[in-house]
């Protein structure tokens, strides 16, 4: 997943990540292992709050973070 991620955002295209928060912040940890940059791409979580750490994760490695979980 994150190198297919990183193909479509060297290439231009702005992806957008739909998953878990807990799931999008370990993808965006092993990108940040990795040093990938995620620019250009959005990260849609639900499922789970979205926290402040795990927001600032996915902006470390150029992601849009956008929360659509609510309680």
């Amino acid at each position: 997943m994150l190198a297919a991620l990183e193909r479509l955002a060297c290439a231009g295209r702005r992806p957008v990540l739909d998953a878990t928060a807990g799931a999008a912040t370990r993808l965006c940890h092993a990108a940040a292992e990795r040093g990938v940059s995620l620019a250009g791409t959005t990260v849609r979580t639900g499922g789970e709050p979205l926290t402040a750490a795990k927001a600032a994760l996915m902006r470390s490695v150029g992601a849009s973070p956008a929360c659509h979980y609510q309680a």
